[in-house]
């Protein structure tokens, strides 16, 4: 993916990818139990803590950009249904 702030649609990427990105620190208070999903999950994935913490935000961004232009995120189960992803204002 190129650094270009636009996407081809013309629309900004939710996240984009540089080669040299500025890393910033954030601090989150969570809750004892989401921590703990957050580390389990990453446990069950192989993943690091920040690793799923930002596939998180992606995913938050990508259903978002969809909402805004009126689209729907759906996640599909093995049987086939579709559930639609819902975003709160």
């Amino acid at each position: 993916m190129d650094d270009s702030s636009e996407s081809s649609d013309g629309n900004r990427p939710a996240l984009r990818r540089r080669k040299r990105a500025t890393l910033r620190r954030l601090s989150v208070k969570l809750p004892e139990h989401v921590f703990q999903d957050i580390e389990r999950l990453a446990h069950e994935e192989g993943k690091s803590l920040t690793e799923v913490l930002r596939i998180g935000l992606g995913l938050a961004f990508l259903a978002a950009a969809e909402k805004k232009k009126g689209g729907t995120l759906c996640i599909k189960d093995p049987d086939g249904a579709l559930h639609r992803v819902v975003i709160a204002h």
